[in-house]
C-alpha cells in the first residue's frame, strides 16, 4: 500500500506541477492578451488620427487644385473678371486668395522693377569710378557732383573727392 501511496504521490505531485506549469502559462497568455489588446486601441486611435489628417490633407490639396484651376484662369481672363466672379460663386474666399496672390506678384514684379533700376545705377556708377580713376586731376572735379549725387556723400567727404581729385591727398 505504501507503494502504491508513493507512486499515486509521485503521479499527484506530477500532476500538480503540470496543473501549475499550465496555470503560469495561462496567466502569461491572459497578459499577452490585455497587452495585444491594449496596442490594438493604440493603434485603432493611430488609424483614425492618420485619417482624420489624411482626410485634412485631400481637402487642403482639393483646395489647392481649385486654386491652380482659378490661376490658370487668371491668365486667360482679366484678374478682376476672376475675382468679381469668384465673389458670386460658391468660393468667395477664393476671391479673397486671388487678390491676396494678385497682391503679392504686382509686390515682386515693383522689387524686380527696382533691382533693375539699382542694376543700372550700379553699371552707371561703376563707370562714373572708372573714369574719375583714368582722367586728369582737372576733369575730375567735373565728376565730383555726379558722385556726390549717386553716394550721397556728406559734406567732408565731398571735400575729400574733392580733395582727391585735385591730387592735393
Amino acid at each position: 500500500m505504501k507503494k502504491r501511496l508513493a507512486g499515486n504521490w509521485n503521479h499527484f505531485s506530477i500532476a500538480y506541477m503540470f496543473f501549475h506549469l499550465l496555470l503560469q502559462l495561462l496567466r502569461e497568455s491572459e497578459a499577452t492578451s490585455m497587452r495585444l489588446t491594449e496596442q490594438a486601441i493604440v493603434l485603432k486611435e493611430e488609424i483614425r488620427r492618420y485619417a482624420t489628417i489624411a482626410t485634412w490633407l485631400k481637402n487642403v490639396f482639393c483646395t489647392f487644385s481649385y486654386f491652380k484651376e482659378f490661376v490658370l484662369q487668371l491668365q486667360n481672363r482679366g484678374f478682376q473678371n476672376l475675382v468679381d466672379s469668384f465673389r458670386v460663386s460658391q468660393y468667395p474666399i477664393m476671391a479673397e486668395l486671388i487678390q491676396m496672390f494678385i497682391c503679392f506678384l504686382f509686390q515682386r514684379l515693383e522689387r524686380n522693377q527696382e533691382r533693375e533700376k539699382e542694376s543700372a545705377n550700379l553699371e552707371y556708377l561703376k563707370n562714373v569710378i572708372l573714369q574719375f580713376l583714368k582722367c586728369r586731376p582737372s576733369e575730375r572735379e567735373h565728376l565730383v557732383p555726379v558722385l556726390t549725387t549717386m553716394l550721397k556723400l556728406s559734406q567732408d567727404e565731398k571735400d575729400l573727392v574733392i580733395q582727391q581729385a585735385r591730387g592735393i591727398v
